[in-house]
């Protein structure tokens, strides 16, 4: 796979294009009351507002069709940008600590973090545990990708941990969310991006 720096930019510009895109939609979607009125409001994705289901699909999507034009196998192309993945969703996390989004629970000793009102209580430090969790995934997935495990192996694995590290966080998430059945949506979405990442790595390894 060639590594010159117009590739990469290219490859890097349509994994930004689907987490920012695929978060946005998905999130406009699950708030369309809120936008109804002002449809316009609903690109103004510099203000905030993103759902990581979304994300999700938009950067596998993305991967698939930039893989096409480019004439690559999807599964390398996926686990070569992971890196890149990672580092804007970290970024997100970042952001929604400065923010007061997907925060937790108050705690007495926690963190004085913000909630969307701006209030700063002490609280569960949420999303700088996210952080850490995705830190220690990335470093997980870069060994697998050194140890040349078969293409879409790491990512089957990056979806995997992913969903399992969004599960913890959705059962901990303070903040109003939608809930179906006692259970906020990011678990739903996470249960089925932990089913999505084994079958990957079933797949992968089938293909070796």
């Amino acid at each position: 796979m060639t590594r010159s720096p117009l590739h990469w930019l290219l490859r890097t510009t349509w994994v930004a294009l689907g987490l920012v895109l695929g978060g946005r939609v998905a999130y406009v979607a699950a708030h369309w009351g809120a936008f109804a009125e002002h449809p316009g409001q609903a690109l103004a994705f510099w203000q905030g507002g993103s759902a990581w289901p979304g994300a999700v699909a938009g950067y596998l999507l993305c991967v698939v069709v930039a893989a096409r034009r480019h004439g690559l196998p999807w599964p390398a192309l996926s686990d070569a940008l992971l890196p890149y993945a990672a580092g804007m969703v970290m970024g997100a996390w970042l952001g929604c600590a400065l923010e007061g989004c997907a925060y937790g629970p108050a705690m007495a000793h926690g963190w004085p973090l913000p909630d969307e009102a701006g209030r700063v209580t002490p609280r569960v430090p949420l999303q700088p545990l996210a952080l850490v969790g995705l830190g220690i995934l990335l470093w997980a997935v870069e060994t697998l990708r050194a140890r040349r495990y078969p293409p879409g192996f790491p990512t089957g694995v990056a979806l995997l941990g992913g969903g399992a590290l969004m599960g913890a966080v959705g059962l901990l998430r303070a903040d109003p969310v939608f809930r179906w059945g006692g259970l906020s949506a990011d678990v739903w979405a996470a249960a089925g991006l932990v089913l999505l990442g084994s079958a990957l790595i079933l797949w992968s390894r089938s293909e070796r």
